[in-house]
C-alpha cells in the first residue's frame, strides 16, 4: 500500500519533526510512501488548485500536515480533497478539515497555563505578542488566549499593557518585526515577549541580545512548539511542547486503520503541555546539567554520549560543506549537462544512491510529462537531457517506486521560479540529509531558472538577429534604390543647369550681338547730329550708360572669359567688376593660390561654372544684404583639398548658418532663393559647403572638395 505525505518544506524542524515520526511508523506498519514537498493546500497559480501531483501520482491514502500547508480550515477545501482523491482515505494532520479524519494537538490549555505563569507567577504588567500572520488558523487560536487572558488580569491588576506584532513564523520576519518596533517605540520595554512559535522567539532573541538598553537584554521570552532548539544552551526557551512525534505516529496509524478497513475517530486529539525553562526569568532546578533534562549520565556513558555528538556535529559541518561548495560551484554551469556534472558529485559526497532529475517544458501550465533529465539508480548514473520525455503518471507508477517486500520511501521537491514549478527532484528517503537537499533543491531551481532565462534571451537574441538582418537587406535594397534616385536626381538637376546656362548663354549673345550693337548704332546717329542738336548730345550720353549697363548684364548672365581666360581670370574680373560697381564703398580683395588649373572633374565647364556662380552669389549678398566694406575672395589648395572662401565684414546673420548648430535639418529654413542656389550648385560639385556667420564677425561661405 502506498501512501502520499504533503509537507511544505523539509528543512522546518516542525515538519522534519512529524514526518521523521510518521516514516518511522509507517515503515513499521510496511507502508510504501512518497512524500511531496511544496503543493498548498490554498491553491496555486496557473489554475492548478489544490494537490496537482494527483494527477500523476497513483497512491491508495494521502495524508496532509495542513498546519503547515493552509491558514485556515473551510469545508471547501476538504470538498475539493476529496475530489482530488476519489475513493481513498485521507488524513489532516494539525488542523481539522470537517469531513476528513482528523489528528490535531490540543494547545488552548497549555496556552492559558503559560500565559498564567507569566501574569500571577512573575507577576509581569507590560507584554508584546509576537504572532504569525493574522489570519492564520494557529495564529488566531493563540493570539485569542494571549488576548483573553490580559483582559482577564485586568480586571484583578490595573496596569497591564500589551502590545501585538506579527511576523511570519519564521526567525528572520521575527526579528524584522521586534527591531521595527523598538524603533518605533524605545520607550516601551516589555517585562516579557509572548511569541507565537518558537522559531521567530529565536529570532527575537537575538535581537535583545544586540540591545544597548540592558533593560530590553533582560526582558523575559517565550516560544512555542518546544522544536529541538528551543531546548539547547543558547536559547532555554519557556515553551509549549506539542508531541509532533505523537502526531506523525497517529497520523500513519489511522492512515493503516483506514486502508486496513479499522475504525478511526473523526478527530484524534493530543494533550500538548507546558514546559518551563530559563528565558521566561525562572532559575534552573537544583541539579540542573547544560543540554540536560535528566540527572548526569555516568562516566562511561557521558563519554559515549559526547563522541556521539561530536561525530554528528562533524557530519552535519561536512554535509554543510558539501551543499556550500555545490551550491558555488552551480554558478559556473552554464548548461544542463555541466549542472548535473555539479549535482554528480554533489550526490556522491552524501553517498546519495538513488535519485531522479525531471525538468518541464515552457508549457505554462502543470505538465503531465517530464524530460528525466538524469537518474542515479543503486549507484548507477544516466545522463538523458531532454531525449527522453516520460509520462509522471507511469513514471511514479513504475517498480522504482514500490517496496518489493521492503518499505518504499521517496521525497519529491518542486523546482520553484516565483509559484511556476520548472521541474522536480525526487530521491529516496534519508532523515540525516532532508534539509541539505532542500538547499540542493533551491540551487538547483535557481540554476535551471538562470539557464532558462539565457535560452529565452538567446532565442530572443536569434529571432532578434534574424530580423535585424531581413531589416538590413530590405534597408540595403532600399539604400540603393535612393542612391540610383539620387544619381538620377543629380543628372536631372545637371541637365537643368546646364540648359539654364545655355539659356543664358544665348540670352547672354542676344543681348551682345543685338540689343547692344542697335544702342551702339543709336548712340553714334546720335553724337553725328549733336551739332546740330545740343539735346542729341544729352540724348548720346544716356544711351551710352545704358549700353554699358547692358554690357554688364549680358557679361553677369554669362561669363564668356571662362571659356577664353579660363577660371582665374573670370573670377579676377568678377571681384574687380564688383568693386567697381559699388563706386569705391566696398574694396574686393582677391587671391589665387594653386599651382596650375584646378582640377574640376570630367564635366570641366559645368564644374566651373558652378564655382563661378557660388562666388558671384556670395559678392552680391555681402555688397546688397551685408553692406560689407571689405571682401576677401581666395582659391587655395592644402593636402589635396581644394578651398574657395569668401569672406567679408559686413552685418552678419546667424540663422543663415549652414549646417545648422543642432545638425537636425538637411537645409536651413532662413536660406533665400540665392542661398539654396549654392547649397544646390555645391552638391552637383559633390563639395562641402558651409556659411559661418554672426553679428559682428561678418560672414564666410567656405566651399571645399577633394582634388580630382
Amino acid at each position: 500500500m502506498k501512501v502520499a505525505v504533503y509537507v511544505n518544506l523539509l528543512e522546518q524542524e516542525y515538519q522534519l519533526a512529524f514526518y521523521k515520526a510518521f516514516q518511522s511508523r509507517a515503515a513499521q506498519l510496511s507502508l510504501d510512501t512518497v512524500c511531496i514537498q511544496q503543493e498548498q493546500l490554498d491553491g496555486f497559480s496557473q489554475g492548478e488548485g489544490v494537490c496537482p501531483s494527483s494527477s500523476f501520482l497513483s497512491v491508495d491514502g494521502a495524508v496532509f500536515l495542513s498546519s503547515s500547508l493552509m491558514s485556515t480550515s473551510e469545508v471547501p477545501l476538504a470538498e475539493a480533497l476529496k475530489r482530488k482523491f476519489p475513493g481513498i482515505p485521507l488524513v489532516s494532520a494539525g488542523i481539522i478539515l470537517p469531513g476528513i479524519k482528523s489528528v490535531m494537538i490540543r494547545t488552548k490549555e497549555s496556552m492559558k497555563q503559560l500565559m498564567s505563569h507569566l501574569l500571577y507567577g512573575h507577576g509581569y504588567r507590560k507584554f508584546i505578542y509576537v504572532g504569525g500572520h493574522e489570519w492564520h488558523k494557529d495564529n488566531i487560536l493563540r493570539k485569542a488566549v494571549f488576548t483573553e487572558s490580559i483582559e482577564e488580569a485586568r480586571k484583578k491588576i490595573p496596569g497591564i499593557e500589551a502590545a501585538y506584532l506579527h511576523a511570519e513564523f519564521n526567525e528572520y520576519t521575527g526579528m524584522q518585526a521586534l527591531e521595527g518596533y523598538i524603533k518605533e517605540n524605545p520607550e516601551f520595554i516589555p517585562d516579557v515577549i509572548v511569541c507565537a512559535n518558537d522559531t521567530t522567539a529565536i529570532g527575537v532573541q537575538k535581537v535583545l541580545r544586540v540591545q544597548g538598553n540592558p533593560l530590553w537584554q533582560s526582558c523575559a521570552l517565550t516560544g512555542f512548539d518546544d522544536i529541538k532548539e528551543a531546548g539547547e544552551d543558547g536559547a532555554r526557551l519557556t515553551t509549549i511542547r506539542q508531541p509532533l512525534s505523537l502526531l506523525g505516529v497517529f497520523a500513519a496509524e489511522s492512515i493503516y486503520k483506514m486502508l486496513t478497513h479499522g475504525q478511526v475517530e473523526d478527530v484524534v486529539k493530543i494533550s500538548s503541555s507546558l514546559i518551563i525553562r530559563s528565558s521566561c526569568g525562572c532559575s534552573p532546578p537544583s541539579g540542573w546539567q547544560p543540554s540536560s533534562l535528566g540527572p548526569p549520565p555516568s562516566q562511561g556513558k557521558l563519554e559515549s554520549y559526547i563522541s556521539k555528538m561530536q561525530h554528528s556535529q562533524i557530519m552535519a559541518e561536512l554535509l554543510e560543506r558539501y551543499v556550500s561548495h555545490f551550491g558555488q560551484s552551480l554558478n559556473q554551469a552554464d548548461t544542463i549537462s555541466a549542472v548535473v556534472d555539479k549535482l554528480k558529485a554533489f550526490l556522491a559526497s552524501v553517498e546519495m544512491r538513488d535519485f531522479y532529475l525531471l525538468l518541464f517544458g515552457e508549457t505554462g501550465s502543470f505538465p503531465g510529462t517530464a524530460f528525466l533529465t538524469y537518474q542515479k539508480e543503486a549507484g548507477e548514473e544516466s545522463f538523458f537531457g531532454t531525449e527522453k520525455k516520460v509520462s509522471l503518471k507511469e513514471f511514479f507508477s513504475s517498480p522504482r517506486f514500490s517496496s518489493k517486500g521492503n518499505a518504499s520511501r521517496s521525497i519529491i521537491y518542486y523546482f520553484m521560479s516565483g509559484q511556476e514549478r520548472l521541474g522536480m527532484m525526487v530521491y529516496k528517503d534519508d532523515h540525516v540529509i532532508h534539509s541539505q537537499m532542500c538547499n540542493c533543491g533551491l540551487f538547483l531551481a535557481a540554476a535551471f531558472d538562470r539557464l532558462r532565462t539565457l535560452g529565452k534571451e538567446k532565442r530572443a537574441n536569434q529571432i532578434l538577429e534574424a530580423e535585424v538582418q531581413k531589416r538590413t537587406r530590405e534597408l540595403v535594397q532600399t539604400n540603393r534604390k535612393l542612391v540610383e534616385e539620387a544619381e538620377k536626381r543629380i543628372q536631372v538637376e545637371a541637365q537643368v543647369l546646364k540648359i539654364g546656362e545655355l539659356e543664358r548663354k544665348r540670352f547672354s549673345m542676344d543681348l551682345h550681338d543685338d540689343i547692344c550693337q542697335r544702342l551702339a548704332g543709336i548712340s553714334m546717329m546720335c553724337a553725328g547730329l549733336a551739332s546740330q542738336n545740343e539735346k542729341l548730345a544729352e540724348l548720346s550720353g544716356l544711351i551710352d550708360e545704358t549700353l554699358r549697363r547692358t554690357r554688364q548684364y549680358a557679361h553677369d548672365s554669362f561669363p564668356m572669359e571662362l571659356n577664353s581666360l579660363g577660371l582665374e581670370k573670370a573670377i579676377g574680373n568678377l571681384c574687380d567688376a564688383v568693386q567697381r560697381q559699388s563706386y569705391g564703398k566696398t574694396r574686393v580683395s582677391y587671391s589665387w593660390n594653386l599651382s596650375g588649373e584646378p582640377e574640376l572633374g570630367e564635366d570641366k565647364n559645368r564644374n566651373e561654372i558652378n564655382v563661378y556662380r557660388i562666388i558671384q552669389e556670395a559678392l552680391n549678398n555681402s555688397v546688397r544684404h551685408a553692406k560689407a566694406s571689405q571682401i576677401y575672395v581666395s582659391v587655395t589648395e592644402a593636402d589635396g583639398l581644394l578651398t574657395v572662401t569668401v569672406r567679408d565684414n559686413g552685418a552678419g546673420n546667424p540663422d543663415i548658418n549652414f549646417p545648422p548648430a543642432d545638425g537636425g535639418m538637411e537645409g536651413n529654413v532662413n536660406m533665400g532663393v540665392g542661398l539654396q542656389s549654392m547649397h544646390y550648385r555645391a552638391d552637383q560639385l559633390g563639395a562641402d559647403f558651409r556659411i559661418i556667420s554672426s553679428r559682428d564677425g561678418g560672414t564666410s561661405v567656405i566651399l571645399s572638395w577633394k582634388k580630382g
